[in-house]
């Protein structure tokens, strides 16, 4: 698959922050037909299963960071610095987000996966093909779906690849790591936004310092 909402840039540069999973937003009719194209489009393999899966990576990632953005957003809200509404959500909801962490951390050992189908081309080459699905059914739902979504996206990739029973199984998992790895993306963003933000104030504050002190000096 070769959306752009689903690549994985490396750098975390603020100018290459990781986008968050988000595409065209489809509706429940039309989100069959993109999980017929998503199948076809995918080159996977069962030979040679690896001892584990890139998920493990995956969790460990998104929970330390998500860890760290609540250490720094806990931080500001402390030092009372304006907030976002993000923000107050993230904190608000960090214990949530924890639980599910230790939930899918559970039921995720290093092996857990390895012999399902995995993809043999980019960006997530290497991965267990219904875990490339299930995010394109959060970027095509802005993560907001139900039964009805997940059922007819399932109903989709069956049509033209049917999958196995460990993918039917594993679907459940895998959508709670896809969710993680967007979440990590998006509190990313919250925290680069404020702290360019904190950034901005600081300036301000030294230029105000600085007209105090040689109002001459800032004159154009």
């Amino acid at each position: 698959m070769t959306d752009p909402h689903t690549q994985i840039p490396l750098s975390s540069d603020t100018s290459t922050l990781e986008v968050p999973f988000r595409g065209e937003l489809l509706s429940v009719e039309r989100i069959q037909a993109a999980a017929r194209r998503i199948a076809l489009a995918q080159d996977w393999t069962v030979a040679e299963p690896p001892a584990r899966t890139p998920l493990g990576e995956v969790l460990d990632r998104a929970a330390r960071e998500l860890a760290e953005d609540n250490v720094t957003l806990t931080s500001a809200v402390r030092q009372l610095h304006p907030v976002s509404p993000a923000t107050e959500w993230l904190l608000d909801n960090y214990y949530l987000i924890d639980e599910q962490v230790r939930a899918v951390r559970h039921d995720l050992p290093s092996h857990y996966g390895v012999e399902l189908p995995r993809l043999t081309s980019d960006p997530f080459k290497g991965f267990p093909r219904i875990y490339e699905a299930i995010i394109s059914l959060v970027s095509y739902t802005d993560a907001q779906l139900d039964a009805e979504f997940l059922g007819r996206f399932v109903e989709g990739l069956q049509e033209v690849s049917p999958l196995t029973i460990g993918e039917v199984w594993a679907t459940p998992i895998m959508l709670r790591v896809a969710l993680l790895e967007n979440l990590r993306r998006l509190s990313a963003r919250v925290v680069n936004a404020y702290r360019a933000t904190r950034a901005a104030d600081e300036w301000a504050e030294r230029l105000l310092l600085a007209a105090q002190d040689d109002p001459d000096a800032l004159r154009v």
